[in-house]
């Protein structure tokens, strides 16, 4: 998420530079805008048409520069699907938290290609079946397809607008830590039939006591109804920091090389992680016959520079190269932290 917010800011930066479509009296709008969610007195608008005109013309903008950039260098094609890709996850964890149905199918959608081209195979299947599936409730089950459409395949637990949990994360979280519990199911009164039943009927009303309790003893923490606990100043001045120590980082750099090894690829290293989404789109090409018959080989699959060969090639045999070590050792070198003969031992 905070790179994702650094490569926005390098964009924005760019677009306010060089004047893209962009006006005085739009980045005056924007910073309004800002203010006023700073201080609460916003009211978001879930109807796309009283989107403010200046969010629309700096999304286009924004997205014009992204198309610009990605056909500029294969380093900046990767980073812009890299944002593409934490906003499909930002876009499902909404859609969980305000238990939009509609919102969670389209994301799941949008992840196919990269569960294909990545090598989750089972995932891909899945996925692919369930919206498949999914598709087809308005006529098979449309009462059930009424009471999702509704809001009902999230859990919530309290009336707050991001207070919509997954089904599987409250069983696994909290049904399942609540019968382990010492007194409960399986350290007190027994796994028989009668018992369970009476647990899971009367789990609503504990709930409902409990939470009582905790507002009349003025121990429930004091949490907002509507604010996140992700919008809180601190948080903002906490993340803001470390923004601008990546923002710093990014700039310079056009290569395409992997962050954790410092590997720089080349043209005949046949990496494709730039172009995920084309691969991913190519095996769900492949995808179209029936369920059972559905294989997904690895050499399919997107190529990333972790599977470059990091060894160096010598007069009788191939000697290992720790590309980490020898990033490290070039940074040091450039710092004058070390010199050429302390390099030489690290590598």
């Amino acid at each position: 998420m905070l790179a994702d917010g650094d490569l926005h800011t390098i964009l924005l930066q760019d677009i306010v530079a060089n004047d893209h479509c962009v006006s005085g009296k739009v980045t005056d709008d924007l910073r309004g805008m800002y203010r006023s969610t700073l201080d609460g007195s916003f009211v978001p608008h879930d109807d796309a048409s009283l989107v403010p005109d200046s969010v629309e013309q700096v999304h286009a903008a924004l997205v014009d520069c992204k198309k610009e950039a990605a056909e500029q260098s294969r380093c900046a094609r990767l980073w812009v699907q890299y944002t593409e890709y934490v906003q499909i996850l930002k876009d499902f964890i909404r859609a969980d938290g305000t238990c939009d149905w509609l919102m969670h199918l389209a994301s799941l959608r949008k992840m196919l290609n990269i569960f294909a081209a990545t090598g989750h195979r089972n995932y891909a299947k899945s996925v692919r079946l369930y919206l498949q599936l999914m598709g087809a409730l308005p006529e098979t089950h449309p009462w059930l397809y009424q009471q999702l459409s509704w809001g009902f395949h999230a859990v919530r637990r309290s009336n707050r607008y991001w207070a919509g949990l997954p089904t599987d994360l409250v069983i696994e979280q909290t049904m399942m830590q609540t019968a382990k519990a010492r007194g409960v199911l399986t350290h007190g009164r027994g796994m028989a039939e009668s018992v369970r039943v009476t647990w899971v009927k009367t789990l609503h009303r504990c709930a409902t006591v409990h939470s009582g309790m905790l507002t009349l003893t003025n121990t429930d923490g004091g949490t907002s109804d509507i604010q996140h606990v992700e919008l809180g100043q601190a948080r903002s001045k906490h993340d803001f920091s470390y923004l601008c120590k990546m923002v710093q980082w990014f700039v310079g750099d056009d290569r395409l090389r992997s962050l954790a090894s410092g590997v720089t690829a080349s043209e005949t290293d046949n990496v494709t992680c730039d172009e995920a989404e084309r691969v991913g789109q190519q095996i769900m090409e492949q995808m179209d016959i029936t369920f059972s018959d559905v294989v997904l080989r690895k050499r399919d699959q997107a190529r990333t520079l972790a599977d470059v060969s990091n060894k160096i090639v010598g007069t009788n045999q191939k000697l290992p190269l720790d590309s980490t070590i020898c990033s490290v050792g070039y940074w040091l070198l450039q710092r004058g932290a070390a010199t050429w003969l302390d390099t030489l031992r690290m590598k």
